[in-house]
């Protein structure tokens, strides 16, 4: 995002980085409300910049990431075994399921 602030002799603009938190999206998430609640987020996060008495007032948006991952939950997995290095020790207990 792109900030301008205009001094008594000259015009400054400044870049701004401003992000929403991670979410878990599934077939039963609703897009649209995702999408608003993410916009909600970050321009209460420029308000409140802009109010902190920066002087910096908001100017354009130059560029728009969204990054896309696969959600992988976390599973339960067959037992493995332990090293033999590490049985010897007999620190460690390993339970099966």
């Amino acid at each position: 995002m792109n900030f301008i602030k205009k001094q008594p002799d000259s015009v400054v603009y400044s870049y701004g980085y401003f992000h929403s938190k991670i979410e878990i999206i599934t077939e039963a998430t609703n897009l649209d409300e995702l999408y608003k609640r993410a916009v909600d987020e970050i321009l209460e996060k420029i308000e409140k910049f802009q109010n902190r008495g920066s002087g910096w007032k908001f100017n354009k948006v130059i560029n728009l990431d969204l990054h896309i991952e696969e959600y992988k939950p976390i599973a339960a997995r067959p037992f493995t075994d332990l090293p033999a290095k590490l049985k010897l020790k007999k620190a460690i207990v390993n339970q099966k399921n």
